[in-house]
């Protein structure tokens, strides 16, 4: 049967029984006994409803059973309509060619040869086969969109996770950070335990400052309306969001503007910070497999009047120039993810969809971002150009 409940379907059963020859009340009047006729009735109710159920799951082309034979649901992807568009298309200009070609032969028979190279079929002929060809290249793009795109799918269902993890998370560390205070308090006179208290509570604070930032990022993923934003304040915000991570490996984080007041044109919040996360990520990762003790992270952000350039650069183990397209291609990595407890090392490596993600926000940004030269102290230098909002654009109480 289809999945049905009390809480799917709402209706009324009335029974005519005046004297009570069929049904008997309780003595408390808040029921009925449960007789033979009791249970008839039920059974009968039941009966009803799961008709009811099949019923509505044929019009919506539900299962009617986990073994129905034959089922096969009449809803199809978008990709699937796609793909049946292109496969009716290709069958259409197989057919012209045929007719074509046939008409060839015909007209071969009857006209010269001067006649036939002036009277254009060969031209359509060539055409209806340069058509085929690329409608398979159509196919081949096409398919190569649907991997993409359920690769996507599956980032998008992890974010869900991590947002339901993140809540949950924050209820447990504001419990931690009672323990933290009462843990203080028992520690005095105690050096040693003084000392574990107080790395526990660094290391509290450090999840306390991460899971804030990701529950904002990630509750702002709820609310897809586009805003003006200060980029100032947001780069900001993030530097401030990734302070644990920063003190504790040693690196230096600096940001530089070339004036106040940096508008961006209407974007989500949180496709930007997203593109900020995987820059910092990957130039953690780089710094790391440097090897190099004193970590340097930099954003410089300039303006002229129509555009806003962000600078991202870091001292790490930088990209070859023979790499530096390749890295905005999906699924462009050195080597496999680490596991969840990897070392340092082993995290590294990624996946190799952060930059490619990161290149698809920018476009829809209607920006661009590219590798370029870095700075003499640096190694790699990643350049976003995006439209800057005028003032037209921006709201009264913007400022």
């Amino acid at each position: 049967m289809p999945p049905h409940s009390n809480t799917n379907f709402l209706g009324n059963v009335y029974v005519t029984d005046s004297i009570g020859a069929i049904f008997e009340e309780t003595s408390a009047r808040e029921g009925v006994i449960e007789n033979d006729a009791f249970k008839d009735l039920v059974n009968t109710t039941k009966n009803i409803a799961m008709k009811i159920a099949s019923h509505v799951a044929t019009i919506r082309n539900k299962k009617i059973t986990s073994s129905q034979q034959g089922y096969a649901p009449n809803l199809k992807t978008k990709e699937d309509t796609i793909q049946d568009k292109i496969s009716k298309l290709k069958e259409k200009l197989i057919v012209k060619e045929e007719y074509e070609k046939e008409s060839l032969v015909e007209i071969n028979d009857n006209v010269t040869s001067d006649v036939l190279d002036n009277s254009g079929f060969i031209e359509e002929d060539l055409t209806a086969q340069q058509l085929i060809a690329d409608l398979n290249d159509v196919t081949t793009t096409f398919i190569e969109y649907v991997d993409e795109r359920l690769l996507y799918r599956v980032l998008s269902s992890l974010g869900l996770a991590i947002s339901e993890f993140t809540h949950e998370i924050q209820l447990c560390l504001l419990n931690l950070q009672l323990t933290s205070q009462n843990l203080e308090l028992l520690s005095e006179g105690n050096a040693e335990l003084q000392k574990s208290v107080f790395q526990f509570s660094e290391n509290l604070s450090m999840m306390v400052a991460y899971t804030d930032f990701f529950d904002g990022t990630m509750r702002s993923n709820s609310n897809r309306e586009k805003n003006n934003y200060d980029l100032r304040k947001l780069i900001k915000r993030f530097i401030k969001g990734m302070e644990p991570t920063t003190k504790r490996r040693g690196y230096k984080f600096n940001a530089t503007f070339d004036k106040w007041g940096v508008w961006t044109k209407k974007i989500h919040i949180s496709e930007i910070m997203s593109v900020f996360m995987n820059l910092f990520t990957n130039a953690c990762k780089a710094i790391e497999r440097s090897g190099k003790k004193e970590g340097i992270i930099s954003i410089n952000v300039t303006t002229n009047e129509s555009f806003l350039t962000i600078l991202f650069e870091d001292n790490g183990d930088g990209i070859p120039k023979d790499k530096w397209a390749k890295v905005f291609e999906p699924l462009y990595t050195t080597a496999m993810p680490a596991n969840s407890y990897g070392s340092d090392n082993e995290y590294s490596r990624g996946m190799g969809l952060g930059l490619a993600i990161t290149e698809e926000i920018i476009s829809e940004m209607q920006g661009e971002i590219s590798i370029i030269e870095p700075s003499p102290e640096y190694k790699t230098c990643i350049k976003i150009i995006l439209p800057l909002a005028d003032e037209s654009e921006l709201s009264e109480d913007a400022y």
